[in-house]
């Protein structure tokens, strides 16, 4: 920095004293006392660069430090701009995961008689926590669905938000049917046995189940109907039992949910 600054001083040095040569110069050659012009001229020429150069040299110094205010506002706004670019960009892809969640629901055969609430899931500690609550309309009881899929059913309705209990929470019981691809086959209990884990329970074992039958909800004890649960995976094999028990898997990761619809009305 201070050879900088040395050499900014010799150039401005150097520019004053060219300068005033060269209005000496041109006052003697205007009164025609110049008649060795011809002589001088050369030297004179040859120092045009290097006078050339330190005038450029001293006007960008100064230009790049006054116009530093300048610059640095307009990264500030290219900052901002950006920062909005990149909200803007979240938002839109918000919007359009909820508009494919919103797709989906519409298509599942549903009755139409229901009325949906979307919500955002805020947490999850083994329950779901949604951004809705008593002041959108939600709840205690009411059921939580995925597209067309039973998630849960509200089980603490506040101000703004809720708490949904999980189908797969242990000691959770739901009055379930078990379907083929064309009718119903059996009838039981479903249990939750925490992580992604399910247990249909109480099927009479003259009823006929299979793996991979569908596993719906019957539409008792304050659930909806004919909502999906999940596939029948394995079931134990005990003829001398009273009933028939499977292990159930869910059709979605509880986990991994980001959006939901309460069901508000039905």
């Amino acid at each position: 920095m201070i050879y900088g600054e040395e050499k900014l001083k010799k150039n401005l040095v150097l520019f004053t004293f060219l300068a005033a040569v060269s209005i000496l110069l041109l006052f003697l050659d205007n009164r025609g006392w110049l008649g060795f012009k011809s002589v001088l001229q050369a030297p004179f020429l040859a120092l045009e660069k290097p006078l050339y150069s330190a005038r450029l040299s001293v006007t960008g110094f100064w230009g790049f430090v006054y116009g530093w205010p300048a610059r640095e506002l307009e990264m500030e706004q290219l900052r901002a701009q950006l920062a909005k670019v990149n909200v803007d960009q979240k938002t839109l892809n918000e919007c359009l995961a909820e508009n494919n969640h919103i797709k989906k629901l519409l298509g599942a055969s549903l009755p139409a008689r229901w009325q949906f609430l979307e919500a955002k899931v805020i947490g999850a500690d083994g329950k779901l926590h949604l951004d809705r609550g008593t002041k959108d309309g939600v709840t205690a009881g009411m059921n939580v669905v995925y597209e067309k899929i039973l998630i849960g059913r509200v089980e603490i309705a506040n101000s703004d938000d809720a708490v949904v209990e999980l189908i797969n929470q242990k000691d959770l019981i739901i009055p379930v049917k078990v379907n083929d691809a064309k009718t119903t086959r059996a009838r039981g209990l479903l249990t939750g046995q925490g992580d992604n884990r399910l247990l249909l329970d109480k099927v009479l074992q003259e009823e006929r189940i299979s793996k991979d039958d569908w596993v719906v909800t019957s539409g008792e004890e304050g659930w909806l109907p004919d909502l999906l649960i999940g596939r029948i995976d394995e079931i134990e094999e005990d003829k001398a039992a009273l009933y028939q028990r499977a292990t159930v898997l869910p059709l979605t990761d509880l986990k991994r949910l980001e959006m939901v619809f309460v069901v508000i009305k039905d």
